[in-house]
């Protein structure tokens, strides 16, 4: 859980300071993240250097400048975990829901469309 604070807190100091690309340190959770944000959209593009034990990734900004994203809000904490069975609605529309399963990350509506849930970790804010 840890992993996942640490590597959202960078990720979202990267895009205040408006920087081009962000070094994370190689680790399993945060290539899944990644990915993640890369199929949704949220970042343009990642690669990994196995050398340096890094990842290196490329931030994803409108023709303006503007981040994509606002801020994050963790739900699940180390003390304090949320959990969630299938979910009963959709999202909603300026905020994904991060859920761990069984499947992978998957948001909200991605569970509710294979009927699984799973702990709730973070929302992505627009």
């Amino acid at each position: 859980m840890l992993k996942i604070h640490q590597f959202l807190s960078q990720f979202q100091n990267g895009f205040r300071l408006r920087k081009s690309v962000l070094l994370v340190d190689f680790h399993k959770t945060h290539l899944e993240l990644c990915r993640f944000f890369l199929e949704h959209g949220l970042i343009r593009s990642f690669h990994v250097k196995q050398k340096e034990g890094i990842i290196c990734l490329e931030y994803k900004y409108t023709w303006d400048g503007k981040s994509l994203i606002k801020s994050f809000k963790v739900l699940s904490k180390k003390r304090v975990r949320h959990y969630t069975k299938k979910p009963n609605a959709l999202g909603e529309k300026h905020r994904i829901t991060v859920i761990s399963t069984n499947r992978g990350l998957l948001t909200k509506d991605q569970c509710f469309l294979f009927g699984v849930g799973g702990e709730e970790l973070f929302q992505i804010i627009f």
